[in-house]
Order: structure tokens, then sequence, then C-alpha cells
């Protein structure tokens, strides 16, 4: 009998051993996901209200043509920014997977801003990009280096690589005020094959206090997407599978398409000049004189 006394105890030690852990690790995913959460919204809305603002300053100005101003722009970013900091060239997303996956979720906060404001000055210029890459790259950024500042002093070392994935999850949520959908993109996007509940959770934690967080301040998604209400027909399912996989494949059309024209331009090695100009020289003439009026 005492044996077996003994050994109920040990379990329902364990057991409140077990819980305190699990109770513990909420504890500091909730925190970091809240933290995470108003991190997200400064980035994503900060970025596109000073976009909004300097594109309605700019057409203001009626004595330069509208047509100039995005090589304006690109030239102040192209000679000055990249320059200084080249660790800001590129896209935010891939930064973003590289951190995670190969520095432990260590990101440069220098290389995020820089690329913050780079995004801002193309833009805001008028220039051709999207706002989600860098207002995530910059939550990531800023949750990275927060982490850097926690860990290991206050926090474990292992909750380094939950910062950015929350980052990144809290500026998706703000995006598009998608909860699950925010949190998951931020960690499929990092292991599709192998994802972790210790990854997912505290992104999707990150991704609802985001979405919270905005609606409570009356922000608006950036992209909004338009519901159906009511009972779909099934007569049109055939037409959804056709529409799905056509997406599907011209996605796949146009990542390959990127690879190419990226090897081509040569964006990640460092090339003469010459090269890149008789590159793009190269595709104005495929243009001006096409293969099929030959």
């Amino acid at each position: 009998m005492a044996k077996d006394a003994i050994k109920l105890f040990c379990v329902k030690s364990l057991y409140k051993k077990e819980d305190l852990i699990s109770l513990t690790f909420l504890f500091q995913w909730s925190c970091i996901a809240i933290l995470a959460g108003a991190v997200g919204n400064l980035c994503v809305h900060g970025l596109v209200c000073l976009v909004v603002r300097l594109n309605s300053f700019l057409f203001s100005i009626r004595t330069v043509p509208q047509i100039l101003w995005p090589l304006l722009g690109a030239v102040p970013v192209g000679l000055l920014l990249y320059k200084l900091v080249p660790g800001a060239m590129g896209e935010g997303i891939p930064s973003y997977l590289e951190s995670v996956r190969n520095g432990h979720g260590k990101l440069s906060l220098r290389d995020s801003v820089f690329k913050f404001f780079a995004a801002l000055l193309t833009l805001g210029t008028f220039g051709n990009g999207g706002a989600f890459g860098p207002s995530g790259r910059m939550s990531a950024g800023l949750m990275s280096s927060l982490g850097k500042h926690l860990t290991p002093r206050i926090l474990p070392d292992s909750l380094m690589q939950i910062f950015p994935i929350c980052g990144m999850a809290a500026a998706m949520g703000a995006m598009i005020h998608s909860p699950i959908g925010g949190g998951l993109f931020a960690v499929e996007i990092i292991l599709k094959t192998n994802m972790r509940y210790k990854q997912i959770f505290p992104a999707v934690l990150a991704s609802t206090s985001s979405v919270f967080i905005a609606r409570h301040l009356g922000l608006k998604p950036i992209i909004q997407f338009p519901l159906i209400h009511g009972i779909m027909n099934v007569d049109i399912l055939p037409i959804l599978l056709l529409v799905t996989f056509s997406a599907g494949l011209l996605g796949k059309i146009f990542i390959l398409s990127y690879r190419r024209i990226s090897i081509l331009f040569q964006r990640n090695h460092k090339t003469s000049q010459r090269r890149r100009t008789a590159s793009g020289r190269r595709i104005c003439r495929s243009f001006r004189d096409p293969f099929w009026f030959r």
C-alpha cells in the first residue's frame, strides 16, 4: 500500500509539473503574441499611411510629370540605401525565411529599417511593389530585435525563433484580418511538411492579437475579400475546380518566370553594369521585334 501511495504521489507530482510547464509556455507565448500584434499593426498601417500621404503630396505637385516620380524614387533607393545597407536588397519574405530556417530567428534591425524606408520611397513615388513584404519584414525584424534583448536574460533561448514568426503572423493578420490564416501563413512558408505545434500556436495567437487590436482601433484590413452569403450551388463545383487548377498553374508559371528573370539580371550576384544593360537591351529588342513576326 505504501508503494502504491508513493507511485500515485509521484504521478500526481509529474502531472502538476507538466501542467506548470504548459502554463509557463502559454503565458510566454501570449505575451509575445500581444507584443507582436501591436508591432504588426504599427508596421503595416504605418507604411500604408505614409505611402498614401506621400502619394497625395507628390500628386499635388503639378510642375513635375507624374511619370518621372518612379525614376526619381528609384535613384536614392538604388544608389544610396542599397549601397549603404546591401542586406536590405531584395524582397522581405526570403530574408525572413533565411533567418528563421538557418539564422535561429535573428534578423538585422538595421536591414529591416532600411528595407522599410526603401519600400516607402519606392511605393510613395508610384513605384512597383507590394506593402506586405516590407511591412512583414519590418515587423519580424523588430520582434527579432526584441527577442535578442529578452533571450536568454528573461526568456529561454529556445523562444528566439518564435519572435520573428509572431512578427510576420501579426503583420499578415493586420493586412487581411484573418487570425488563423495569418498564423498558418507565417509558419507554412517556413516548414511546409514539418509544421510544429510550438510554432503554429504562438503564430495564430499573434495573428489573432493583431486582428483584435486592429478592430478595436477601427483599422480596416488592407486587402479585403468580398464574402458570398448563402448556400453554394453544387452545379458550380466544376467551375470552382477549374478556376482553382488554373490559379495554381498560373502561380507556378509566375514563380518559374520570376526565377528565370532573376537569374537573367543576376539580382543576387555582383555583375557588371554592362551585362545588366545588355540583358535589358535584349529584352527590349524581343518586344520590339518579336519572334512571331520573323
